[in-house]
């Protein structure tokens, strides 16, 4: 389950909602580098339109 209070958080994408989260139990929770986890999300926000990018 994710956030969806559009004042709180503007971003409604399932594949980087999952990759976020994906990403913070990685680094944060395992204290693992998750390179690849990074350039996936990376790649993602590159490829996002230009209304659907993180402000």
């Amino acid at each position: 389950m994710v956030e969806r209070d559009r004042k709180r958080y503007r971003v409604d994408d399932d594949e980087y909602n999952c990759l976020m989260l994906e990403l913070l139990i990685s680094t944060i929770v395992l204290g693992e580098p998750a390179q690849e986890l990074r350039a996936k999300l990376a790649d993602l926000m590159r490829k996002a339109p230009e209304g659907r990018r993180v402000p």
